[in-house]
């Protein structure tokens, strides 16, 4: 193998044989120039205006928040299976119209708190997903009508492919139909 030296060759290698002694391959060889030293930058990096004066606010004293600042839930989720189990157990049931709900009143909780269950029958996971996502904000929207608790909310297939507008009635008439049942007297 030659050694590289300044400036560099590089030999167009061919299917020919080597030859040692000489250093070169046999029927000849063709070599390209490259100089072994960079050549300057031809201009400078440029920039846009609008990243070359970024608009910074001048007062730098405080430094920036990492990320966003945690969200104030007004409705609380369901984490432990001991709840679950309890709103099968001892919750009042109540259904209206393609929604159900489970639910324990409990005046030690400072608000709603709200499980969901959706089942395969609903539809698939990005249907129930997104009827999740619905519910969860139609019920916090109204987290003030709710009592502090605990809350199972159901969807039954009847209210799949149901719009925002539709999907806000059947939890207003759901919240109704709670109200309707927690002022009931008991037996």
């Amino acid at each position: 193998m030659k050694k590289l030296a300044s400036p560099c060759r590089v030999g167009h290698l061919s299917h020919r044989r080597f030859e040692v002694n000489s250093g070169r391959y046999s029927g000849g060889v063709h070599e390209t120039y490259f100089p072994t030293k960079q050549s300057s930058p031809l201009q400078e990096a440029w920039l846009s205006p609008s990243h070359e004066y970024p608009r910074r606010s001048r007062d730098s004293e405080v430094s920036p928040g990492k990320g966003s600042s945690p969200a104030f839930r007004l409705i609380g989720r369901i984490r432990h299976r001991e709840v679950f189990s309890r709103l099968s157990k001892e919750g009042t049931y109540v259904r209206s119209h393609g929604l159900w709900c489970s639910l324990l009143l409990d005046d030690s909780l400072e608000n709603a708190h709200i499980g969901y269950a959706i089942g395969r029958q609903v539809g698939g996971a990005v249907e129930r997903n997104r009827i999740k996502r619905q519910l969860r904000a139609l019920f916090g929207s109204r987290s003030g009508q709710l009592r502090p608790g605990w809350y199972l909310i159901g969807v039954t297939p009847k209210a799949t492919g149901s719009t925002w507008n539709q999907l806000g009635t059947l939890v207003d008439r759901l919240i109704g139909q709670i109200e309707a049942k927690i002022s009931q007297p008991t037996p």
